[in-house]
């Protein structure tokens, strides 16, 4: 089974939060017993700092993965490692990757990740706000530029500036996404908010990623 939320940060202590907060986004799309989500939530983290404090060498951050799918009233978590981390696997990244299946998870997972990800960068509230104004515009209007049906996105933050990225965009998503979400009289939002809006090209430039770049206004 394609999992329906894949999360891929850093084996690190503080990164927990973020896979808790991601896992509630069952309850705001499917209404999962908060009763159930709380013994979900303790046994991945408990999996997750088993991660963070047993399976890299001292001094190695490597990658932690966790794969969530819902079907029917079964709610299946996994958390992946890569085993003894040697130096050139390790992780030198503070960027938060997510991957999400169209439809009700969307929305609610992608904040709850981009704003626990602005939070513990210590961002004013006002500027989440903002943040939240521009992952809402994503969630409106990517799904109709999606891969698969499925969407990914990054974002990595400090407490001066962020950057959120989608990614793995079918060709000309990027550019036409970006059009999309122009509204009469507002005009643009993502323009609007951002300190930069910009297509480039991925890792590989085989295709085109949109960059949004937020400054937190401290």
């Amino acid at each position: 089974m394609t999992p329906d939320i894949e999360l891929a940060l850093t084996a690190r202590a503080e990164n927990i939060a973020i896979v808790r907060h991601a896992l509630g986004g069952f309850a705001d799309a499917f209404d999962v017993p908060e009763s159930k989500l709380a013994d979900i939530r303790l046994a991945v983290t408990e999996a997750c700092a088993n991660v963070v404090v047993h399976t890299y060498p001292e001094g190695v951050e490597g990658p932690m993965e966790i794969l969530a799918s819902i079907d029917e009233d079964t709610l299946t978590v996994s958390v992946r490692d890569r085993g003894r981390a040697t130096a050139s696997a390790a992780s030198t990244t503070s960027t938060t990757r997510v991957r999400l299946v169209e439809g009700p998870l969307l929305a609610p997972v992608l904040w709850r990740v981009v704003s626990m990800v602005l939070a513990r960068a210590d961002w004013p509230l006002e500027r989440l706000d903002d943040a939240r104004l521009v992952c809402d515009a994503l969630c409106a209007h990517a799904p109709a530029y999606a891969q698969g049906g499925r969407l990914s996105f990054s974002i990595a933050a400090d407490e001066s500036e962020a950057e959120l990225r989608v990614l793995e965009l079918v060709d000309g998503g990027a550019a036409t996404l970006v059009k999309d979400t122009r509204l009469p009289v507002v005009g643009n939002v993502l323009e609007r908010i951002a300190r930069s809006v910009s297509v480039e090209d991925d890792e590989r430039g085989e295709r085109a990623e949109l960059a949004i770049v937020l400054a937190s206004g401290t």
